[in-house]
């Protein structure tokens, strides 16, 4: 029987757990770096300049490294918790006892996600978007359809 089993299997549940948080901050970050990607595949193969700027606007100024920062993170996020887990694993095999440690490392991580998220939220809420709402009401599409588009719809009778 292994001494202290429990802790170990609690400690190897957290690592774990870790592992799947960094791989869905991994994932999560490729979703961003496609839709860059399509947006500005989007944006290449529009004539319009207006819609070209709009969905240039739309992918952001750092919109092909936003992506790349998250999966970093994510990397971030696992190679941590593979360290903490392997000095938790030591510290639970040594017969000698030991005092919990400061909690340096999540208050410092705790912050930079608070600064992080207070960031972003006055990007969103302080961000110029009205030119790009204006762009949108701008080129809206026409009300009523085009000759050409009601010809699509109509049912068409006899040989010619």
């Amino acid at each position: 029987m292994i001494r202290g089993y429990s802790d170990h299997a609690a400690n190897e549940r957290t690592f774990l757990a870790w592992v799947r948080t960094g791989i869905a901050v991994i994932a999560f970050g490729f979703i961003i770096e496609r839709f860059n990607l399509f947006v500005l595949a989007v944006a290449d193969t529009n004539p319009s300049e207006t819609t070209h700027r709009l969905l240039t606007k739309l992918s952001g100024p750092l919109g092909r490294y936003d992506g790349l920062a998250v999966m970093l993170r994510g990397l971030a996020i696992i190679i941590l918790a593979t360290a903490r887990f392997i000095r938790t694993e030591r510290l639970l095999d040594d017969t000698e006892t030991h005092s919990a440690g400061s909690a340096r490392t999540e208050l410092i991580l705790s912050a930079a996600l608070m600064v992080l998220v207070v960031g972003l939220s006055g990007y969103l809420v302080l961000g110029d978007d009205r030119k790009c709402s204006d762009l949108i009401l701008k080129h809206r599409l026409p009300a009523q359809p085009s000759a050409a588009l009601r010809g699509l719809s109509a049912p068409r009778h006899g040989l010619g």
